[in-house]
């Protein structure tokens, strides 16, 4: 029987509202206090994903715990979805102030209160001129404006119109990065970071989440903008650098954009746009030459164990996930030879073209669709695979869907390989 890869998804959208990112973009924000205009579960749904960021914080080790901010909710149920809820929000706004005493508030309205009309943003310029302090009503309504990363862009947009003004002057050695990204505890960031202490950039801001109201004042004194992401999503990546020149436009901040330090290649480029940018190129130089000097050891020691070695790529996500040049290049630069590349039962139309065309640009191994993979599977001495395939006598190694930023990320996949080969019983899977 043909070997089948699990959990094909064909899913080409987020799925999740503006609500999730617009309390993901404030969740740390010391300061305020988030109110969701909407039913529990709305609250409930966005409180969940922080609590898994929570969790895998803490198994990451991160040395900073960090407590999310009040979230407060209206609690709109069938009699205020059918006569209105403006009067429930205010009295919500009043539990808030008397409670938490937020020094601003952030109203988020969902779907339901967008159907029924509800004048969020009436009732926050009534309730700032009476508490005395910024009451600020999104413009998201749930599902009705936008998804997930529209709520999360609008926030930052918010934020910097409200709580930023121009800096007198420029301090040398601050940037900020945009974007979250795991938080700020997270390994991008930390690399990131590493990186930027190595171009004697050591006053490193995160916007929005991970800066109190107090401290984003301290945003526009920034020299560059450093783009958290993964070349993917065309028109995420394009929203993201739009708001990063209008940081450049309205504050003189300069964008590094359009290259993210994901693998050793981008990495390389990434770095020395920095040092262009920022007049640090013999800096950038001396880090450039380091790193190539590290990843050359790691590259040595994969080139003994592996050259020669036998692999097939079975591949399942579209472009925009997968990328398949950094790692034909990997695997030529280490000896191992692709014997073939494996098309899943994962694509639309359009997609698998896309790839498949990718595919051959870069390399002269033989395209197989997945029903005819059986014999090029068992051929190899392991796969490296998109998605988990159900044969338990196959040694595979799962790639990630989110790449590691850096080297670290290769260097990953290089050690998989490595301890895939000397493994002494055939299959299971590793997780890269």
């Amino acid at each position: 029987m043909a070997t089948e890869a699990k959990r094909l998804i064909f899913r080409r959208t987020n799925c999740s509202c503006a609500m999730p990112g617009v309390w993901r973009a404030l969740a740390y924000v010391r300061g305020a206090a988030v109110v969701f205009h909407s039913p529990r579960a709305c609250a409930h749904i966005a409180r969940t994903l922080e609590t898994g960021a929570h969790y895998r914080s803490i198994a990451r080790g991160a040395a900073e715990e960090r407590s999310a901010v009040p979230l407060f909710v209206s609690g709109i149920a069938e009699d205020e979805a059918v006569f209105g809820g403006e009067e429930l929000l205010r009295r919500c706004l009043d539990h808030v102030v008397m409670n938490a005493r937020p020094e601003a508030i952030f109203i988020v309205s969902s779907c339901v209160a967008g159907v029924i009309g509800d004048d969020a943003e009436r009732i926050a310029e009534e309730a700032a001129e009476e508490y005395g302090i910024p009451v600020i009503a999104l413009k998201s309504h749930g599902f009705l404006d936008g998804e997930y990363f529209g709520g999360y862009l609008e926030t930052m947009r918010l934020l910097a119109e409200n709580f930023m003004q121009p800096s007198a002057e420029k301090k040398q050695g601050r940037a900020v990065l945009l974007g979250d990204c795991g938080g700020a505890s997270g390994e991008y960031v930390r690399e990131v970071r590493r990186l930027l202490a190595a171009l004697g950039v050591r006053d490193v801001l995160q916007f929005p989440s991970y800066l109190s109201l107090a401290e984003l004042k301290a945003v526009p004194a920034a020299e560059f903008s450093v783009l958290l992401g993964r070349e993917g999503d065309a028109a995420h990546e394009k929203e993201v650098r739009d708001f990063a020149v209008l940081l450049t436009e309205r504050f003189g901040i300069v964008c590094a954009g359009d290259i993210y330090p994901v693998g050793m290649g981008e990495t390389l480029r990434w770095i020395e746009r920095i040092g262009a940018l920022t007049g640090r190129a013999a800096e950038a130089e001396v880090l450039i030459g380091e790193e190539r000097t590290a990843f050359d050891a790691v590259l040595a020691a994969g080139r003994d164990a592996l050259a020669g070695k036998h692999v097939v790529l079975a591949v399942g996500r579209s472009v925009r996930y997968f990328k398949p040049e950094p790692i034909c290049r990997l695997l030529d630069e280490l000896g191992v030879v692709l014997t073939g590349v494996v098309i899943l039962d994962a694509y639309l139309p359009d997609d698998r073209a896309e790839m498949v065309r990718r595919v051959r640009e870069v390399s002269p191994a033989p395209v197989t669709a997945e029903r005819d993979a059986e014999p090029v599977y068992t051929a190899a001495d392991f796969v490296l695979t998109t998605h988990e395939l159900a044969n338990p006598h196959l040694r595979q190694i799962f790639l990630p869907m989110l790449p590691v930023a850096g080297r670290r990320g290769e260097e990953l996949l290089i050690d998989c390989m490595r301890r895939c080969t000397a493994r002494r019983r055939e299959g299971g899977v590793l997780y890269a």
